[in-house]
Protein backbone atom coordinates (compact mmCIF):
# COMPACT_ATOMS: atom_id res chain seq x y z
CA UNK A 1 0.00 0.00 0.00
CA UNK A 2 1.33 3.30 -0.68
CA UNK A 3 2.72 5.56 1.95
CA UNK A 4 0.40 8.59 2.17
CA UNK A 5 -0.77 10.82 5.33
CA UNK A 6 -3.69 13.25 5.36
CA UNK A 7 -4.79 15.42 7.25
CA UNK A 8 -7.21 18.95 8.22
CA UNK A 9 -5.72 22.40 9.61
CA UNK A 10 -6.82 25.78 9.80
CA UNK A 11 -5.15 27.79 7.09
CA UNK A 12 -3.37 30.00 9.57
CA UNK A 13 -3.72 30.97 13.21
CA UNK A 14 -6.05 33.54 13.96
CA UNK A 15 -5.48 36.45 16.41
CA UNK A 16 -8.20 38.58 16.73
CA UNK A 17 -7.44 42.54 16.50
CA UNK A 18 -8.54 45.26 19.30
CA UNK A 19 -9.92 48.57 18.89
CA UNK A 20 -6.35 50.06 19.13
CA UNK A 21 -5.05 47.79 16.22
CA UNK A 22 -7.62 48.90 14.03
CA UNK A 23 -6.36 52.90 15.43
CA UNK A 24 -2.99 52.50 14.56
CA UNK A 25 -3.65 50.81 11.17
CA UNK A 26 -5.70 54.24 10.23
CA UNK A 27 -3.12 56.75 11.80
CA UNK A 28 -0.23 54.97 9.38
CA UNK A 29 -2.37 54.41 6.06
CA UNK A 30 -3.78 58.34 7.00
CA UNK A 31 -0.38 59.82 7.89
CA UNK A 32 1.36 58.04 4.73
CA UNK A 33 -1.69 59.48 2.43
CA UNK A 34 -1.19 62.54 3.50
CA UNK A 35 2.23 62.80 3.54
CA UNK A 36 1.95 61.51 -0.73
CA UNK A 37 -0.70 63.87 -1.25
CA UNK A 38 2.12 66.45 0.02
CA UNK A 39 5.04 65.14 -1.90
CA UNK A 40 2.09 65.53 -5.12
CA UNK A 41 1.63 61.38 -5.62
CA UNK A 42 -1.95 61.45 -5.54
CA UNK A 43 -2.21 57.72 -6.39
CA UNK A 44 0.07 56.52 -3.70
CA UNK A 45 -2.61 58.33 -1.47
CA UNK A 46 -5.62 56.49 -2.83
CA UNK A 47 -3.45 53.34 -3.04
CA UNK A 48 -2.48 53.47 0.15
CA UNK A 49 -6.51 54.44 1.23
CA UNK A 50 -7.62 51.27 -0.81
CA UNK A 51 -4.89 49.07 0.96
CA UNK A 52 -6.06 49.81 4.23
CA UNK A 53 -9.46 49.31 3.51
CA UNK A 54 -8.43 46.00 2.56
CA UNK A 55 -6.09 44.89 5.09
CA UNK A 56 -9.04 46.10 7.54
CA UNK A 57 -11.87 43.97 6.14
CA UNK A 58 -8.99 40.95 5.59
CA UNK A 59 -7.70 41.17 9.31
CA UNK A 60 -11.51 40.05 10.43
CA UNK A 61 -11.69 37.19 8.52
CA UNK A 62 -11.77 33.78 10.01
CA UNK A 63 -9.37 30.89 8.76
CA UNK A 64 -10.84 27.76 7.02
CA UNK A 65 -9.99 24.10 7.24
CA UNK A 66 -8.37 22.99 4.48
CA UNK A 67 -7.23 19.39 3.72
CA UNK A 68 -3.63 18.73 3.27
CA UNK A 69 -2.57 15.49 2.03
CA UNK A 70 1.33 13.77 1.10
CA UNK A 71 1.13 10.72 -0.98
CA UNK A 72 3.34 9.01 -3.83
CA UNK A 73 2.66 11.62 -6.95
CA UNK A 74 3.30 14.76 -4.37
CA UNK A 75 1.70 16.95 -2.22
CA UNK A 76 -1.61 18.37 -1.98
CA UNK A 77 -2.34 21.96 -0.09
CA UNK A 78 -5.62 23.59 -0.59
CA UNK A 79 -6.97 21.36 -3.47
CA UNK A 80 -3.45 21.61 -5.81
CA UNK A 81 -1.16 19.05 -6.32
CA UNK A 82 2.19 19.86 -6.18
CA UNK A 83 4.00 17.30 -7.98
CA UNK A 84 7.57 15.69 -6.07
CA UNK A 85 9.70 16.41 -9.17
CA UNK A 86 8.76 20.38 -9.27
CA UNK A 87 9.88 20.34 -5.41
CA UNK A 88 13.34 20.43 -3.74
CA UNK A 89 13.54 20.13 -0.30
CA UNK A 90 11.88 19.82 2.50
CA UNK A 91 11.69 21.23 6.65
CA UNK A 92 9.90 20.74 9.43
CA UNK A 93 9.51 23.80 11.78
CA UNK A 94 8.64 24.14 15.39
CA UNK A 95 8.93 27.75 16.88
CA UNK A 96 8.07 27.98 20.63
CA UNK A 97 4.62 26.54 21.56
CA UNK A 98 3.49 27.29 17.77
CA UNK A 99 1.85 24.58 15.80
CA UNK A 100 4.85 22.72 13.58
CA UNK A 101 4.39 23.88 9.78
CA UNK A 102 6.43 22.08 6.52
CA UNK A 103 8.52 24.16 4.65
CA UNK A 104 8.54 22.87 0.96
CA UNK A 105 10.80 24.42 -1.35
CA UNK A 106 9.50 24.19 -4.73
CA UNK A 107 11.68 24.77 -8.21
CA UNK A 108 8.86 27.29 -9.11
CA UNK A 109 10.18 30.67 -9.43
CA UNK A 110 7.03 32.37 -8.10
CA UNK A 111 6.41 30.16 -5.22
CA UNK A 112 9.58 29.43 -3.52
CA UNK A 113 8.81 28.12 -0.12
CA UNK A 114 5.19 26.47 0.35
CA UNK A 115 4.21 26.69 4.46
CA UNK A 116 1.46 24.36 5.53
CA UNK A 117 0.64 23.81 8.91
CA UNK A 118 0.90 20.04 10.22
CA UNK A 119 -2.36 20.70 12.86
CA UNK A 120 -2.57 17.17 14.37
CA UNK A 121 0.08 15.92 12.54
CA UNK A 122 3.30 14.68 14.19
CA UNK A 123 6.70 16.59 13.19
CA UNK A 124 8.23 12.81 12.64
CA UNK A 125 5.05 11.08 10.71
CA UNK A 126 5.35 13.88 8.12
CA UNK A 127 9.28 13.84 8.13
CA UNK A 128 8.61 10.09 7.27
CA UNK A 129 5.93 10.17 4.51
CA UNK A 130 8.22 12.71 2.82
CA UNK A 131 11.57 11.41 2.89
CA UNK A 132 11.81 8.58 0.40
CA UNK A 133 10.50 11.67 -2.23
CA UNK A 134 12.50 14.50 -1.07
CA UNK A 135 15.53 15.29 0.71
CA UNK A 136 15.53 17.08 4.00
CA UNK A 137 17.24 20.77 3.94
CA UNK A 138 17.13 23.39 7.06
CA UNK A 139 14.67 25.82 5.68
CA UNK A 140 13.12 29.26 7.20
CA UNK A 141 9.95 31.11 6.61
CA UNK A 142 9.95 34.14 5.08
CA UNK A 143 10.85 37.20 6.54
CA UNK A 144 7.64 39.07 5.36
CA UNK A 145 5.36 35.96 6.17
CA UNK A 146 6.76 36.24 10.14
CA UNK A 147 5.79 39.61 9.86
CA UNK A 148 2.75 39.31 9.04
CA UNK A 149 1.98 37.23 11.53
CA UNK A 150 3.80 39.18 14.26
CA UNK A 151 1.38 41.87 13.32
CA UNK A 152 -1.71 39.54 13.14
CA UNK A 153 -2.33 38.32 10.03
Amino acid sequence: MANSLRWQAYEYTYQPKTADWYWALWIIVIAIAATSILLDNTMLAILMVLAGFCLSILSKRQPKIVEFEINEKGVVNHGILFLHNTLESFWVQQIGENEPRLLIKSRKTLMPLIVIPLGNVSADEARRTLLPHLQEEQLSEPLMQMIFEYLGF
